[in-house]
């Protein structure tokens, strides 16, 4: 424990708590773009005042719920829904009184993650693997070098600055990447003294905070703790991200046109937690309509360069 002189008296020193920044995406029409939302949240705040009240709140969803999804929210649940999402969005807005950390939904072209800034980052993850003798995580790497490409882009927005809090990045779970960040694996290389033993997301972890110092523009990012992908059934964190893409997407669809009781319902839902939520014209003029597998309008991303963000802030 460390300690500091108050008065002539050591006492001790608290930490200041990391930012938990709680991370879900959903897709476009053939996946020709993506939504991404980030919500910042102190880990004291979240685990002391949120989770508790989370936990309230879906208890009156019913025995048999297991978590806040997007298709959850009817008529009937909507006051649950707003007061689950209302906890998060306070807390965020309070947090920006006090300092720019800001909940923003990004809104990309898949495109721009196959361009040459992500084949770099790619290029150096996977070579410091081969590195320490981990051949055979290239699908892992991949997802990673995306995430840190689309934080190098859009962390920016959610935080101008670094801060002595560190950060804890936490991503929802899919293809079993939670599984795998958390396997023990051997490393070898010229630098170790013997074969180690090291869970892949303490490797990530790492490389992230070096590709942060290497990377051009250079962004004011603080020091990651843990790069971590969880299951969004234990972390309400990621089902409120989640719940806030889903809104937004449903919001656009609203607003380019895809009018129906879903569109409406949940534009509504958001308009009551973000009032000020609009599109822009050049956000819209991305974005186009196009038929899925079962014949019905949805939107798909015109534009191969697009890189866009709503910022979310206090009123």
């Amino acid at each position: 424990m460390e300690f500091e002189e108050k008065n002539g008296i050591l006492i001790p020193k608290k930490e200041p708590s990391p930012i938990c920044v709680f991370i879900d995406e959903t897709y476009l029409l053939d996946q020709t773009g993506y939504l991404q939302a980030a919500v910042p949240i102190p880990q004291d705040v979240y685990t002391q005042q949120l989770v508790p009240r989370c936990k309230e709140l879906l208890a009156k969803l019913g025995k048999d719920a297991k978590e806040f999804k997007g298709r959850g929210v009817k008529r009937g649940t909507l006051s649950i829904y707003q007061d689950f999402l209302q906890g998060f969005v306070n807390v965020a807005a309070q947090l920006a009184d006090v300092a720019p950390v800001y909940s923003v939904v990004a809104i990309d072209s898949t495109s721009v993650y196959g361009s040459d800034p992500f084949k770099q980052i790619y290029k150096n993850v996977t070579g410091a693997f081969a590195n320490l003798g981990i051949t055979d995580e290239d699908e892992l790497a991949a997802e990673f070098s995306r995430q840190v490409l689309w934080l190098h882009v859009h962390y920016p927005s959610i935080s101008p600055k670094a801060f002595t809090n560190h950060l804890i990045l936490c991503f929802d779970n899919k293809h079993r990447y939670a599984q795998q960040m958390q396997a023990l694996k051997a490393f070898t290389g010229s630098r170790l003294i013997a074969p180690t033993f090291w869970q892949l997301e303490k490797a990530f972890r790492s490389f992230a905070n070096t590709l942060f110092q290497h990377l051009t523009p250079k962004i004011a990012i603080s020091k990651i703790d843990r790069f971590q992908v969880q299951w969004s059934s234990v972390e309400f964190g990621l089902q409120a991200a989640d719940l806030l893409c889903h809104l937004v997407l449903n919001a656009i669809r609203h607003e380019m046109g895809i009018v129906n009781e879903n569109t409406k319902l949940k534009t509504e839902l958001l308009k009551k937690v973000m009032p000020a939520f609009g599109l822009d014209a050049g956000l819209k003029s991305s974005l186009g309509i196009g038929k899925d597998g079962e014949d019905k309008d949805d939107l798909l991303c015109k534009n191969p360069n697009l890189r866009s963000r709503v910022q979310f802030l206090p009123a």
